[in-house]
This record gives C-alpha cells, structure tokens and sequence, in this order.
C-alpha cells in the first residue's frame, strides 16, 4: 500500500489519505454506518451526500427558472444541431456523486437526461433485436446476455433503434423505408445531442461503460450516414473522445482498472461451484471486459474511420496498453455457470490459454507486443491460441499491421525518387515482405482453425471482416493506396470513395509518383483480389451484417482489381500487330492471365444470364467482360443498402456507365 493513502478499505482495493474520505467511501459505496439519505426538493432525486445533493439543488432550481428560454449550448459546439424534438430545453441533468479523492463517478447516483424514444415497446424491441441480428456481430462491444431494455438508459436506447432501423427498413424488405429512415436519423441527433449535453459536464463520465459504448455506436453511425451535418458532428465527436480518452489516460489498462481489481486476480479455477462468489466473478469479467472492448473499438476506428479518407489515426499503439480481448465464448457466456465452465473448458478456451488469465505471455499484453511476436519467428502458443477463439482480437491485429505498413508507405513518399529504386511499389523490403506476409498467414491459419468459425454468425462476421483485412495488407505491400500517393485527403468515407472509382478510370491525374504497370507485382496481388470477390459474392460471408468500415476497405480492393483490369485489356490491345503481318509465339502474357482470372470468377459469382453467351478467349471481347465487371461491382454495391457506401458507390457506378454508354451496348 502506497505510504500516501494508509487509510484502506476492507471492503475493496481503494486507499485514501484521510480517515473521513475512507468513512464517506464506506457509507457511499458499501452502505455502511448510518447513512443519510439527502433529497432534491424539486426533482425528488436523493444524494449520500448533503455537498452533492446542494450542488445538483443549485443546477436543478437554474434548470428549472430557465425553462421558458433556450438552453444555452456547451462552449465546445458538439452538438451543432438545435434541439430535434420539442422538451430537449427542458432536460435537467443531475449530478453524479464523485469520491473525491479519486474522482470516479459512482454508477448508482448517475442521472443522464431523460428524453422518451415517443414509440411503443414492441416496435423498440423489435428494432433493438435488428440490432443484435445484423450489426452486432461486426461490432460486439455491449454484452447481449445482460442487455434488459427496461434497464437501458434512454440514450443507449436511441442509438440501438436507430441502428436496428436501418436494417429493418432496408429497401428491399420493407416498404416502409423511408420513414423507418427518418426516424433513425432523428433519433440519432436527439441521443447525440443528449449525450453531448451529459459528457460536457464531465468527461469523468467516459470512464462509465455505456457512456463510451454510446459515444463510439453515435461516432460509427455518423460517420456512415452519408448525411453532411451528421458526418461533421461525429468528426467533432470523435476528436472530442480522442482528448478525453487521452485525458482521462484510458490508453492505459493499468491505469483504467488497477491490476489489484482485475477479475482474475484471485482466480482459482480448483475452487467447487459457489453461485454467488461465481456471479460476481462473472459480473465484475463483464464490466471491465465491457470497458475493454470499448477502448479496443475506440482504437480500431482511430483507423477505420480515417483511413478511407486518407486522414492519418490519432493514436500510435505504442501508447496503446491493453491486454488483448478474452476469447469470444468467454464474452457470450448467458450465465455465471456456463462462463464457470467455459474457464474449465479446454476445447474452447485451449489449454496454452486457459493455463494462466493473470499471468499472460508478453505477447499478449499488449497490442504492439501481440504484432511484433507475430512478425517475429518466437510468436507463443498462446498467442496463437487466443487469436483463434478471440476473433475481435485477430482482427485489431489486422487493423495494427495494416496501419504499420500505411505508415511506411506514407513515409516513402516524402522522399525522392532514386536510380537505385525505380520501381514507385517497392515500399518494404523484400525481408520485411515476407515478415508481414507470415504475420498475416499465422492470422488467417487461427481463422481457419477457430472451433467457432462454421456455427456462430458473430464469429463469421468477425472473421470475414479479418480476412478481407488481411487481403487488404497483403495488396497494400504491392499497389499503396492511390488517395496516400496522390495525397488526396476527404472529409468522409463516401468521397473517398468516389475519389478512388475516378482515380482508377484515369479522370484525376495526380502530382505524385504514380503509375501501374500489368508485371509481377500485378500478378502477385490477382489471387488477393480474386479472393475478395469470393468474399463479397458468397452471400454466408457478407452482407447483410458487414460493418460498414468492411464494406469501404473492400470496395477499395474491388476498385483496385478493376484499374488493373484496364491496364491489362489495354496492355492485350497494345500488343496485336495492327498489320497482321507477324505473329510471334508468346510463352507468357501477364495481362492474358489476368482477364482470364476475371473471367473464371465471373462465371463463378454473377448470376447475369449472358455471361453464358460470352467468348471465354480474352482476345475476343475483352471490353465486355470490363462490363461484366463493373455490373457485377454494381450488384455487390447495390446488395448492400443500409449504409451511404454501399448506395453512393451504386450511384457512382450508374454515373460511370451513363458516361461511357457508347463504349458497349451491355448496360444495367
């Protein structure tokens, strides 16, 4: 015990520095002594504490007097929107009560603002259920055993409804799209809005769960919307979380949740079943799991979010320290028993894993220590063994080694070209190559071998969103990103993306080093990109509950097939003796094989009826299997239709087809 604060609580783990701070600890958090009960004569709402309760009385009565004028917005301009519903100036937002020698906020005393969703309990359910079925697979940070709707707090329950709206309205399944849009949208301005007006009081309260939980799904879905106003405030809300996150050192676990109140602290898995003890075991896994999922999310679209708008991350993961995720089963344990048993587990939680939950191997420590084991050839066996039943694990992995080659890239292009190296793609090594490359097949080899893989929709989301990642590093060692070399920076992910559709066509041209040529390195990266349109086209695989972010990274391989698609039926063409005089035998002919590999996978995954009437033979006809192609990209695209990408992509196909309708008579 720190010499500083001798005065210990026998209870739990806290220390303080004074024996009344350890008294009114006691009385607030374990309900001992004779504690009085202080209530606001206003609102009714009761405090521990007689400091607190004046305080919220002094707010509450403000609150109250202003009523009949506008309230005035926070100083940081987060929420950029007016009041989306009528009664939003008159929410009151009571204080929490904070220990203070350490500044926490108690859960108990926490009283957000209130706003009704105004919708019956059947439709919210129904909605909340979407949620879970399509979109919570590609992004489990709320424990779904746990979740009561009853208990939720309004603003959590707004951004879950928005959320399961949109896939419920999607426009092939319901008629009543829409409205179902608007509501979402609506929704999602009244919750942001309220959040906003709660955080800004105190950004102590990100340390609560479902206040970082909300602030990340409100970011996330902002961002994807496709709409301007909501697409500016989640890029103000994000970096708002990026300070907070780093103010309130949430970047360290140590720091986060201190090492002597780690649920496995005390693990003893030799101990008979105690349903009690078991259940607070189990509880106290769940909220700091909870907390670390959430700032493992946070970290995750620290990229994601950026990346597609060529915007550089925040967050370096040697700042980052946590402990990679618990594996899955372990999460979606629906009971204290079954997650007993699952610690005993050995088929699900492997030996070299279970062996020790305090005691990890280094490379399991952190993210950064996890990445350079697996570039390493001393990566341990229960490194391995987490990535294959922690999907959510394996793929921030992905997200780190992708973002450590985009960094090396970006690098490289801030110097000159030289003699010795003309090839602009020679970013990494050859070496340095082939460390990430075994990086990526030990990552896909514990997708393969995951016992959860073929039987649970979450684990297939999750792995299908880590091996389009993987595929995505993979290409970005051979072709960068034409945004990073071009230096071409958006403000969303939907304009990125129709940056790079016109940047493979040739109708930007950048200042900088670029250029494609169909050679070995084309050659080595078609089986990558064959392989993403299995990905997309296998409908067991993909949509509907592919994250958005997935869907953005692989357009962007698709768009990346496409240009060499081009290069190689205008390489083809290039090559014919416009005389015919001579014909010389060619043993090897890189564009030949790439149409051939288009067209083999064509003929796998487009349900177009008239690829069956098309020549085989690339020479013949090559321009229409360009149009095979670009239909077949618009299907994929049009598939997707419950976030802006996969719509707006659909838009900027149909542009590109209008423009060159004179090109082929094969049109949609």
């Amino acid at each position: 015990m720190p010499p500083s604060k001798p005065f210990a609580c026998d209870v739990c783990c806290r220390a303080f520095t004074r024996s009344e701070n350890l008294d009114r600890h006691k009385k607030t958090h374990h309900g001992e002594g004779d504690a009085e009960n202080f209530e606001c004569t206003k609102c009714k709402a009761q405090f521990a504490r007689r400091d607190v309760c004046k305080r919220h009385m002094d707010r509450c009565s403000g609150a109250q007097a202003q009523t009949s004028r506008p309230r005035k917005r926070p100083r940081m301009s987060l929420n950029v929107n007016s009041p989306p519903t009528p009664g939003n100036d008159e929410i009151l937002v009571h204080a929490e009560n904070l220990d203070v020698e350490n500044g926490s906020p108690e859960s108990r005393t926490i009283d957000p603002p209130l706003s009704p969703l105004n919708l019956p309990p059947e439709e919210i359910a129904n909605h909340v259920e979407s949620y879970f079925s399509n979109f919570h697979p590609a992004l489990p940070i709320l424990h779904r055993p746990s979740f009561s709707q009853s208990e939720t707090t309004p603003i959590m329950l707004k951004i879950m409804v928005a959320i399961g709206s949109l896939y419920s309205g999607r426009r092939k399944v319901s008629s009543d799209s829409v409205r179902l849009h608007q509501m979402s949208q609506d929704l999602w301005r009244s919750g942001s809005y309220e959040l906003g007006i709660w955080v800004m009081e105190s950004r102590q309260r990100f340390r609560t769960n479902w206040v970082l939980q909300s602030w990340i799904l409100y970011t996330v879905y902002g961002t994807f919307s496709g709409d301007d106003q909501l697409m500016s405030k989640s890029r103000k809300m994000y970096r708002f979380l990026t300070d907070a996150v780093r103010e309130l050192d949430l970047l360290h676990q140590k720091a986060a949740i201190p090492t002597l109140s780690l649920w496995s602290i005390d693990l003893n898995l030799d101990l008979p079943f105690d349903e009690p003890a078991v259940y607070l075991k189990w509880h106290q896994f769940i909220t700091q799991e909870s907390l670390k999922l959430s700032i493992y999310a946070f970290y995750f679209f620290d990229y994601h979010l950026l990346v597609s708008c060529n915007a550089r991350p925040a967050v370096s993961s040697i700042e980052f320290e946590w402990e990679l995720p618990n594996a899955t089963p372990l999460w979606e344990a629906d009971s204290a028993s079954s997650w007993w048993q699952l610690l005993h587990d050995d088929h699900l939680s492997l030996e070299a894993y279970r062996a020790d939950y305090l005691h990890r191997e280094p490379d399991t420590k952190s993210l950064l220590a996890a990445t350079q084991s697996l570039l390493s050839a001393n990566t341990s066996l229960q490194l391995i063994s987490l990535l294959t039943i922690s999907p959510f694990a394996a793929l921030c992995i992905v997200s780190n080694l992708e973002r450590l080659v985009r960094d090396f890239t970006r690098c490289y292009y801030q110097l000159p070209p030289t003699l010795s190296d003309p090839n602009p793609f020679h970013v990494l090594t050859q070496a340095q190559n082939s460390q990430v490359s075994a990086a990526l097949g030990l990552i896909l080899g514990a997708a393969g071998n995951s016992p959860c893989t073929p039987c649970s929709q979450d684990c297939q989301s999750l792995w299908h969103a880590v091996r389009l990642g993987c595929l995505s590093t993979k290409i970005s060692l051979g072709i960068p990103d034409d945004l990073l070399v071009g230096g071409v920076v958006e403000s969303n992910p939907t304009a990125g993306l129709a940056t790079a559709t016109h940047l493979t066509l040739g109708n930007y041209v950048t200042t900088r080093r670029s250029g494609l040529s169909v050679d070995e390195t084309t050659l080595n990266i078609l089986g990558e990109t064959l392989k993403v349109m299995h990905e997309m086209a296998t409908p067991d695989l993909s949509a509907p509950w592919e994250g958005p972010w997935t869907s953005t990274q692989a357009f962007r391989m698709l768009l990346i097939l496409w240009r060499i698609l081009r290069l190689s039926i205008t390489q083809m063409q290039s090559d014919r003796d416009p005389l015919n005089i001579v014909e010389y035998p060619t043993h090897f002919r890189p564009a030949k094989t790439v149409i051939e590999g288009v067209i083999a996978a064509l003929r796998l995954y487009s349900d177009n009826p008239i690829i069956l009437t098309l020549s085989s033979d690339p020479e013949k006809g090559a321009d229409q299997w360009e149009d095979q192609y670009m239909q077949w990209m618009h299907q994929i695209c049009d598939r997707r239709d419950v976030w802006d990408v996969g719509l707006s992509m659909t838009k900027v196909l149909e542009e590109i087809y209008d423009t060159e309708s004179e090109r082929s008579p094969l049109r949609l």
